[in-house]
């Protein structure tokens, strides 16, 4: 399963340089999008049979959880404040991932150690899911490419004082979750899911990749490219796919290198 916490590395590793801070006055689209993120999480917490996206009042309720527009309401706020949104989608992934999965399943909560019992229950959810992850994912792209476009500006305005062992090991960490952001974005091509799906996943990653990729080192851009340069070769490709991993490919290229791309 490549989408598991896909990219989810980047923005809590994000959440020790800058802590997030309240958003200004919300507009009726951004209220909904926390009241139905809040709703769904709460729901699933108590659920023994997972909800059906035939409900018209849930399948509502996942449209305002994951809704773009939200993303592109935001462009204008202050990084911690974008943050705070993505994270929000991200608390809600999770919560499908985990979905009926009890305490005894999971040895460790970090997603990095987890064992392959919890990889099988999630990769479980993840199929009974997939409309509502793949939502979450096409949301979660360009929000964290949202925060990336201005991260470059926040390091600049650090005085070299202000870089903390923490804040410098949060941008180390970033690397790493864009990394897994835009590699497991390409990756999705292999997942097992309807193909409109991997379609949505792709195309997102597609219409987000100049400000997730000039955001990473070329160390990281090089990691990136070594998952996604075999993937060109995969069997059953279409089109579609083989000319957007290309347009990928591309961007991994980059020469460029900006402030955030230099903590490495």
């Amino acid at each position: 399963m490549a989408i598991s916490y896909r990219g989810t590395g980047a923005l809590f590793a994000l959440l020790l340089v800058f802590a997030p801070n309240a958003a200004g006055a919300e507009d009726a689209k951004l209220a909904a999008f926390k009241q139905a993120n809040a709703a769904i999480r709460e729901a699933l917490s108590h659920a023994k049979t997972p909800p059906s996206m035939k409900d018209p009042a849930y399948a509502k309720q996942v449209s305002q959880a994951f809704d773009i527009g939200v993303v592109d309401g935001i462009k204008d706020e202050p990084a911690p404040a974008v943050l705070a949104i993505c994270t929000e989608a991200i608390r809600t992934t999770t919560s499908y991932l985990l979905f009926g999965i009890q305490k005894e399943d999971v040895p460790d909560p970090n997603p990095n150690h987890a064992g392959p019992q919890l990889a099988e229950k999630e990769n479980a959810n993840y199929l009974r899911f997939q409309d509502e992850v793949t939502a979450a994912v096409r949301f979660g792209l360009p929000c964290t490419a949202r925060v990336a476009e201005k991260m470059d500006a926040l390091v600049a305005q650090l005085k070299p004082s202000d870089m903390t062992p923490v804040r410098r090991a949060g941008l180390q960490q970033t690397q790493q979750g864009l990394v897994n952001s835009v590699s497991g974005g390409a990756s999705s091509i292999l997942d097992s899911v309807r193909p409109s799906n991997r379609g949505v996943v792709l195309t997102a990653l597609v219409r987000n990749l100049d400000p997730l990729t000039a955001a990473m080192s070329k160390a990281s851009r090089q990691a990136a490219l070594n998952t996604v340069d075999p993937l060109l070769w995969a069997p059953g490709l279409s089109r579609d796919e083989r000319e957007k991993l290309l347009k990928v490919q591309k961007a991994l290229n980059r020469t460029d290198c900006g402030r955030v791309c230099a903590f490495h």
